[in-house]
């Protein structure tokens, strides 16, 4: 006697179909026998439509580099570029230098003296934080109470700045104290609050650590932080701070803390004091979970909001980027955004089409598109509201992406690593005569 077809756990057919300009269904009429009875049954399988519109920019495939390793992490810009793998996504990230030459991408040695262990934030402090010229990359390395920074001085070895030790440190950003000098970096801790160091610049531009500049024992998990350099709404603040508001987000239960500045005697008195603390506005009917965060903000302010990103891990589930900052007037404000289909893995600000409205574009692991939201400010410094989304397709399992407006390393466009593929693909900039008035070339 055989079972019914619906028992059965051992048929799994494979079918391949061309790509679908609406949703369809395909129906199979199976048929088991043993040699004297035989069983039917229909087994339907539902085709859907994956194309995503509108369209943001159609990318032009400008490098298709293959890997030996799973590429998880990408970090770098104009200057530099490293290549994390790991075998899997728990795993420790080993790094290797990339460079762009001669039609094909080389790798040399590893630039960093070990593999790093998740959970791990890092973090490029870039030229116009005030760490000099080289390169600096700032990491925590939550399971080692361990922070660590390391500078690029020559060639392509980074050395060991900083090893300094504290409770969980599971996010990195970079800010100024004092109206531009000395520099600090903010450290977020899991369940400890957050710390300041103040970074001072030794012999060659290359940032010396100075000392523990200030510490917050919330006990909240504030693993998303931003010194609020500029306004969101891209107008001058009206008055000196020694320290700018800091956006803190406790990612334990997505509430969002702002610090301002308190006893403003002078920049080694001056503390922070809570000003307010408010839900995330994920406008969402089930629970999210913190993915990601990224600074961004108008052209030349870059450290003005914080976009965060959000989901349920489902790919038809809720899904939410929020902007977080500050107005020139010291009001926090939040903006929500939500698109339909496709788990967020990656966040960065960019200017992909090169006109004159920066873009926050999204990465998703499940999708074949990029979710791309464009500034839409009535003034240049300014950032928000952000229009779309709208989407551009660059293929499917990307982890971790690097922005055009950072990277060059031989080739512009944005590199976007794809894990399971063993690839980092680099997408170029298509020409915009419609918003320029001529072609744009890359």
């Amino acid at each position: 006697m055989l079972p019914a077809i619906s028992s059965l756990t051992a048929i799994s057919p494979t079918v391949t179909v061309p790509e679908l300009s609406k949703d369809q269904f395909v129906e199979y009429r199976v048929t088991v026998s043993d040699g004297i009875s035989q069983a039917s049954d229909s087994v339907r399988i539902d085709l859907r439509n994956i194309v995503r519109t509108p369209l943001f920019v159609t990318p032009q495939l400008q490098v298709a580099a293959s890997f030996t390793t799973n590429v998880r992490k990408l970090i770098g810009d104009h200057r530099f570029g490293l290549a994390g793998s790991a075998n899997s996504e728990i795993g420790p990230l080993s790094f290797v230098g990339v460079k762009y030459s001669d039609g094909e991408f080389t790798a040399n040695a590893s630039p960093m003296p070990e593999a790093f262990t998740k959970p791990v934030d890092f973090k490029l402090a870039s030229q116009p934080v005030g760490f000099g010229a080289q390169p600096h990359i700032g990491i925590a390395q939550e399971d080692q109470n361990r922070f660590r920074m390391f500078v690029n001085t020559s060639g392509d070895t980074f050395e060991s700045l900083i090893d300094y030790t504290l409770d969980k440190p599971c996010s990195v950003s970079f800010g100024v104290l004092a109206n531009g000098a000395p520099h600090a970096i903010f450290l977020g801790q899991r369940d400890k609050g957050f710390s300041i160091l103040r970074l001072s610049s030794g012999s060659g531009n290359v940032g010396t650590f100075a000392n523990l500049y200030r510490v917050d024992t919330s006990g909240r998990s504030f693993c998303a932080l931003l010194s609020a350099d500029t306004p969101v709404d891209g107008i001058t603040f009206s008055e000196f701070r020694y320290l700018q508001d800091l956006i803190a987000l406790d990612t334990d239960n997505n509430m969002i803390s702002v610090f301002a500045q308190s006893g403003a005697a002078g920049v080694d008195t001056v503390q922070y004091a809570l000003k307010q603390t408010t839900s995330v506005q994920l406008n969402a009917t089930g629970t999210l979970k913190f993915v990601k965060a990224t600074e961004v903000g108008g052209f030349n302010n870059l450290r003005s909001a914080l976009a965060m990103l959000f989901s349920d891990g489902r790919h038809d589930g809720e899904h939410r980027l929020v902007i977080a900052g500050i107005t020139s007037t010291r009001q926090l404000v939040q903006e929500t955004y939500s698109w339909g289909a496709g788990i967020p893995v990656d966040v960065m600000l960019d200017n992909f089409d090169e006109d004159y409205s920066p873009e926050v574009i999204v990465l998703t692991s499940t999708s074949p598109y990029a979710v791309v939201f464009e500034s839409m400010a009535a003034n240049y410094g300014g950032f928000l509201p952000l229009g779309g989304p709208s989407f551009m397709e660059i293929g499917l399992g990307a982890n971790s992406g690097l922005p055009r407006r950072l990277t060059t390393l031989g080739v512009p466009g944005m590199y976007v690593a794809f894990p399971e593929k063993k690839q980092v693909l680099v997408f170029g900039t298509p020409p915009r005569p419609e918003r320029w008035g001529a072609q744009l070339t890359t």
